[in-house]
């Protein structure tokens, strides 16, 4: 299902992904996918911020 929603987003060519799931929830850190490079890091809601930005 995961796979399916990220084949979706990339056909429709949104640069970014929030992933959040239960090792997200547990640190409090959210998983910000870069679509375009494929690389993924985990940051705090306003690195999360601050890296969208630019």
């Amino acid at each position: 299902k995961l796979k399916k929603q990220l084949d979706y987003a990339n056909a429709k060519g949104i640069p970014y992904v929030v992933l959040i799931g239960s090792n997200e929830m547990a640190t409090g850190q959210l998983a910000l996918k870069d679509m375009a490079a494929g690389t993924q890091q985990s940051l705090g809601l306003s690195g999360l911020i601050e890296q969208v930005k630019g």
